[in-house]
This record gives structure tokens, C-alpha cells and sequence, in this order.
């Protein structure tokens, strides 16, 4: 991830990720990735989990690739948005890979098992 941002900076690959989601979006019962570069998702037939890893976390793995301002206020974008408008947050903060992998599959277990019942 850090060398795609240092290759091909932000604003690149936010529009490289924007063409995978609107190709992707168009089949339902997908699941897409991020790597949380995008700052707005349209509403398609799919749901958008946010991976939030700590703000101190993320300015020191991108500081060498961009400057430290630059950083902060990019955070403070993409996270107030995915903040409010992803249907699954989960913090990296305390967590294994494992336990996010868990929440995942919980989450969409329960999501189709609520959709088979209604």
C-alpha cells in the first residue's frame, strides 16, 4: 500500500479504487476491498465495512510519503466520512487479524441470515 502512494500518490489511486468499485458495484452480493483511499462511495447494491486504524497509526506509516499536514487532513476526511456512512466499523486498535476477520464474517452471517428471514 505504501509504495502505491509513494509511485502514484493519493489522488491516483483514489481514482484507480473509484473504477474497481463502480465496475464491482454493479453485481450484487459482492464483497469489495479497500484500502480506504476513496473519501465517497455512491450507494450501490453492497455494504461498506471501515477497517479504522489508529490516526497515530496511519500518519506515521504514510509520513515518509507525504507531508505530515497532508496526512492529517486526508485522515480527518475519509474517516468522518466512513464514519458515518459504512454499515460495519471495526478499530485495528487491541485486535488481531483474526478478530477483524471474525467481526466480518459475523457481521455478514447475520446480514444473510436476516435477509433469508424477511
Amino acid at each position: 500500500m505504501c509504495s502505491l502512494v509513494k509511485y502514484n500518490g493519493i489522488e491516483k489511486i483514489a481514482k484507480m479504487e473509484q473504477k474497481i468499485i463502480d465496475r464491482f458495484g454493479k453485481f450484487s452480493g459482492k464483497i469489495i476491498f479497500s484500502c480506504g483511499i476513496i473519501e465517497m462511495v455512491e450507494p450501490k447494491n453492497f455494504l461498506i465495512v471501515y477497517i479504522k486504524t489508529p490516526k497515530e497509526k496511519f500518519i506515521k506509516k504514510f509520513r515518509k510519503y507525504m507531508a505530515s499536514k497532508g496526512i492529517e487532513e486526508y485522515y480527518a476526511r475519509f474517516h468522518k466520512y466512513f464514519s458515518s456512512h459504512s454499515d460495519l466499523v471495526i478499530s485495528t486498535e487491541h485486535k488481531m487479524k483474526f478478530e477483524i476477520c471474525s467481526i466480518i464474517s459475523d457481521f455478514f452471517k447475520k446480514r444473510l441470515s436476516y435477509n433469508q428471514n424477511t
